[in-house]
């Protein structure tokens, strides 16, 4: 997303608060073409803003992968294991993300679930590509940060796109595999941002 008014740009991780933040800045998604904006991470746009405020949201990748699994239509039927086991691929390199049916999809499935939040935010050469990262666990306090940078007035974040679930300790304290399966795969997140069991 790209907001002129504020000059800053918010690249959307699927399930980090995302649809929230948004709605703060008076888009829903898919509602302006401003939304499409650095949609594909920091990689998917050559052009240059300067003096723009980039930032973006991670998430424990625990915590994000059960919230996913659980929200996905092709992947909440089936086990933890089953879907770490055989991850959403991507099928089609550009799918139609405004197709209603594009949720019941295994690519709407691939960007909740399989892609690492760390694919999202560097840049070519290995360097983080925003200015400033939300963590979903403060995400309130982070946001009165962001609003502070670019002259926003601090609002009270909303909970939207919310998925029903349990702590992700009580999914993977259960299954050891799992949680080695999951580790190797986000092992990039985990360094990058500091998160752990």
């Amino acid at each position: 997303m790209i907001s002129h008014e504020y000059k800053c740009i918010f690249v959307h991780q699927a399930k980090c608060a995302g649809t929230t933040i948004l709605k703060t800045f008076g888009l829903s998604y898919w509602s302006h073409p401003d939304v499409d904006f650095m949609n594909a991470g920091v990689r998917g746009c050559n052009a240059d803003y300067p003096g723009y405020f980039r930032f973006s949201c991670v998430r424990n990748p625990y915590d994000r992968f059960v919230s996913g699994w659980k929200y996905c239509h092709f992947t909440k039927y089936r086990t933890l294991l089953d879907v770490l086991r055989h991850m959403p691929m991507a099928r089609i390199q550009s799918p139609d993300q405004r197709d209603p049916n594009f949720m019941l999809t295994e690519d709407f499935a691939n960007i909740h679930v399989t892609q690492a939040q760390h694919e999202r935010l560097l840049r070519e050469d290995g360097k983080l590509g925003v200015d400033f990262l939300i963590r979903y666990e403060r995400l309130q306090e982070d946001f009165n940060h962001v609003c502070d940078v670019i002259g926003k007035p601090r609002v009270i974040l909303s909970r939207e796109n919310t998925t029903w679930r349990q702590p992700y300790r009580t999914y993977f304290d259960r299954s050891p595999e799992a949680r080695e399966l999951l580790e190797h795969h986000f092992r990039r997140d985990f360094e990058l941002f500091g998160y752990h069991y």
